[in-house]
């Protein structure tokens, strides 16, 4: 086991643009970390999807095409 501590990574999507933080050590999260921990990015946009995957749809929430434009 290894003596180095693990961070607490977090996966956030908004929108198309996506992040990835270690918030124990960037607890502002202003530092987007998913190029550098490319393995850590893919394992939780893997694990993101699988859960996204099993969530229904929210009738509520979707535009059917609607853009807000006059």
């Amino acid at each position: 086991m290894s003596s180095m501590p693990m961070p607490d990574w977090k996966y956030l999507k908004i929108l198309d643009n996506t992040f990835l933080f270690d918030v124990v050590e960037d607890p502002m999260e202003r530092a987007n970390l998913k190029e550098r921990h490319r393995d850590v990015y893919d394992r939780l946009v893997a694990q993101w999807n699988g859960w996204n995957a099993t969530m229904l749809l929210d009738p509520q929430s979707c535009t059917l095409g609607f853009t807000g434009a006059e």
